[in-house]
């Protein structure tokens, strides 16, 4: 099952404020507040953890001296241990001869019976060392385990919310004698750090008026000549606090606009603030575009450290395309004792969410009375020998790890189906793929005879690019909610405490498909098409519950990473039922994308909440 690494690496600051001319004491690095999680070892293991500091991050405080370094710990697991600056990582290896050049200084930590966790711990180092950017070097710790500890495990690195800065991190692997870097970045943050490492640096040559521009938010895709706004981070890296900064917007290179912005408070070291061009994003012509926000003075003076002041995004523009609908196919069983938290998890992410359209496949791990042959034929998507498991989700059949940095279980193949997470995750992985624009739209027009109970659906719209991969289908399945065992005795639900929960409810259950598992394949021309089915509700369903699902999809019978879903659409049955004529056609789906809605912090959201959101680029106020 697919995992989130907790791997994302950021460089942070700490200091009091003072003037430049007085000699400053400034801590960086990995400087989280508190480790909390445990760190497992091998008893017999020496273990080592270390942060490579880069040219570009020590460019910052040339000049300054390197007064001690500072570790923290999530776990107290070693009775001594050393602390260590070096050139190159081989020259700290146990037994390793120093690199005749390289700078190697070791310093044994403070004796203790046991080295503490969660404070830290302040080593001077044995010489003077000048921080010149010439000499990137690696900041580590290695440390002799218990013996009574039996268990190795993993460290994690602290995080914060500046992006710049530091980014190698390293881990020494006993089984190959190495060091193995860890550098992959995740979507979420590390938040139960067990390793922390900071530089304490003295000097009256510290950053006073320092920002970097760390995030800008701006549409990925637009039509030409469509109007947009852009909001960017702004995050000090320096001592002094900071009121004001002038910016500038640049399309292409060229600066469109310059603002002088007051934030609402000053800044302190760490804190972050936006600045948003309202309106101020447009392009003639389709293409790949830039977008970019320069700060060019920070309090009426240039930045001292300017080579971070910008941050740039390209956008695609193109004259036409449609709103994305994301397709969320769950994988669940009723013997599944782990489903029922996945779906609760499921619905607070899309709780007021409109552009997804849910399924639940009754397969991967067993099956129940809900599993159709189309769900048993799904369960080819997990790609792993015939292992599969529940719960587990697909978002429109998309390689997840094509997109996000995950890490699976040994063995277990490319797939896209992935474990469901928590809401966040779920809510971020739908939002990355809706915002992707659609070139083919789906539309659904239906015909429900109460009487026959015969259901005719059309299925229609237009394909107005090459879609990705060389066999388009179009697919219409029929699902129904509302499934508990007052309906049937034997849809009771498997619990975590081991017992059947008859009152729990099933919903978006596949009950059938009007063009087979796969789909019917229809023509790569860019036209408009239209499709009719038509099939007789079973006698037991209920139709009040039901929804029509359509959705053009590619399928490739031998590749699971080739089977992306373009568009989808879905439409209920009630709709139909108080209809004069039993015919209701869905509007068709609009050229405009929905409102983007993201937070201060720059994340899109679901919908707006309460205080100051951006929407489409504006700030508006809920």
């Amino acid at each position: 099952m697919m995992k989130f690494r907790n791997a994302l690496i950021l460089a942070s600051l700490m200091a009091a404020t003072v003037s430049a001319q007085e000699t400053t004491v400034m801590n960086v690095g990995y400087c989280s507040d508190e480790s909390t999680d445990a760190v497992g070892m091998n008893e017999k293991t020496l273990n080592m953890a270390a942060v490579y500091f880069d040219s570009d991050f020590l460019a910052h405080y040339a000049g300054n001296r390197v007064k001690s370094i500072s570790i923290q710990l999530g776990a107290s697991f070693g009775s001594a241990g050393d602390v260590f600056v070096a050139t190159a990582l081989e020259d700290v290896l146990p037994g390793a001869a120093p690199t005749p050049g390289n700078m190697t200084m070791v310093t044994p930590i403070p004796d203790f019976d046991i080295v503490p966790c969660y404070q830290w711990i302040d080593v001077p180092l044995p010489e003077e060392l000048i921080v010149d950017a010439e000499r990137p070097f690696y900041a580590g710790v290695s440390i002799e385990p218990y013996k009574s500890a039996p268990y190795y495990g993993t460290w994690q690195f602290a995080v914060d919310e500046n992006e710049e800065g530091a980014k190698h991190c390293y881990i020494y692997n006993p089984s190959s004698k190495a060091w193995d870097p860890i550098m992959k970045h995740s979507f979420e943050e590390c938040v139960n750090p067990n390793f922390l490492i900071r530089l304490q640096l003295e000097g009256a040559s510290l950053p006073v008026n320092d920002v970097a521009v760390t995030e800008l938010v701006v549409k990925p895709y637009m039509r030409t000549k469509e109007t947009a706004s852009c909001t960017a981070t702004v995050y000090n890296n320096a001592s002094n606090m900071v009121s004001h900064v002038a910016a500038q917007l640049l399309l292409d290179g060229t600066v469109t606009e310059t603002k002088n912005v007051t934030f609402s408070h000053p800044l302190a070291m760490k804190e972050s603030a936006t600045v948003t061009f309202d309106d101020a994003v447009t392009f003639g012509n389709e293409g790949t575009h830039t977008v970019a926000v320069k700060v060019v003075e920070v309090e009426g003076v240039g930045d001292t450290q300017p080579a971070d002041n910008m941050v740039e995004r390209e956008v695609s523009v193109v004259d036409r395309y449609f709103d994305h609908v994301v397709l969320a196919e769950a994988f669940t069983t009723m013997s599944c004792a782990n489903c029922p938290g996945a779906h609760e998890r499921e619905d607070k992410a899309f709780e007021g969410v409109t552009n997804v359209v849910r399924v639940d496949h009754h397969s991967g791990f067993g099956t129940d009375v809900l599993t159709t042959n189309a769900d048993r034929d799904f369960t080819w998507f997990y790609n792993n020998g015939g292992t599969t498991y529940a719960p587990g989700m697909m978002f429109d059949r998309a390689m997840i790890d094509d997109f996000f940095d995950t890490q699976r279980s040994p063995g277990e193949e490319h797939s896209p189906i992935v474990g469901p997470g928590d809401p966040e995750n779920i809510l971020f992985i739908h939002n990355y793929l809706a915002a992707l624009p659609a070139y083919v739209d789906v539309n659904i027009d239906a015909d429900y005879d109460t009487a026959s109970r015969k259901l005719t659906i059309t299925v229609s719209g237009e394909i107005i690019a090459k879609l990705k991969g060389d066999n388009p289908t179009i697919n219409v399945w029929l699902t129904e909610s509302g499934l508990s065992a007052a309906d049937n005795p034997r849809y009771g639900q498997m619990t975590g405490s081991g017992n059947l929960d008859m009152k729990f409810v099933h919903n978006n259950a596949m009950r059938a498909t009007l063009t087979g598992s796969w789909g019917k394949t229809i023509p790569m021309t860019l036209a408009p098409y239209s499709y009719t089915f038509s099939t007789t509700l079973d006698a037991g369903w209920k139709p009040e519950n039901m929804q029509i699902v359509a959705f053009v999809s590619n399928y490739d019978s031998k590749n699971p990473d080739n089977c992306m879903v373009h568009n989808s659409a879905a439409l209920d049955i009630s709709k139909l039922l108080g209809d004069a004529d039993g015919i209701l056609s869905l509007p068709p789906s609009s050229l405009l994308p929905p409102p983007s809605t993201y937070d201060l912090a720059g994340r899109r959201i679901a919908a707006p909440t309460r205080g100051v959101n951006i929407i489409d680029g504006k700030k508006v106020v809920k």
